[in-house]
């Protein structure tokens, strides 16, 4: 929306007079405004090509989600034991070297469960992923 420069009244964008006293919009502000129209189109008509290609590769992203998902869940299963087991083997070490050793068990624990809890819960987000789409 503009106003009229002689009367100041509010023009609507597609309004080529002043609707109150009948001024002519300027023949650049027409250009400008149909260069915006223009612009508009090509947006919407982009933003509706990027939905029809997302509907598109829909079923491809499901079934790849679907191939890959056993795998994600076997891995992060995988990692719990493999976890204990660095703890388990860290801890016999460290009752062997003592007290810094004991240290160490604690966090490479600690880091070990992290990653499988990591692993898991990434396994969670692609399946919860997968079920929506």
């Amino acid at each position: 929306m503009m106003n009229c420069p002689r009367c100041g009244t509010e023009w609507p964008a597609s309004a080529a007079y002043c609707p109150s006293c009948g001024t002519p919009r300027s023949e650049i502000e027409r250009l400008f405004l149909d260069a915006a129209r223009v612009a508009n189109r090509a947006v919407d008509a982009g933003v509706s090509a990027l939905d029809r290609a997302a509907v598109a590769i829909q079923p491809t992203v499901n079934k790849a989600v679907q191939a890959i998902r056993p795998a994600v869940d076997a891995t992060a299963k995988a990692l719990e034991p493999v976890a204990r087991d660095v703890a388990s083997a860290t801890k016999e070490v460290a009752n062997a070297v003592g007290p810094v050793a004991e240290k160490a068990v604690r966090k490479t624990k600690a880091a070990a469960v992290k990653a499988a809890d990591a692993t898991q819960r990434a396994a969670r987000k692609v399946s919860a992923r997968a079920r929506k789409q």
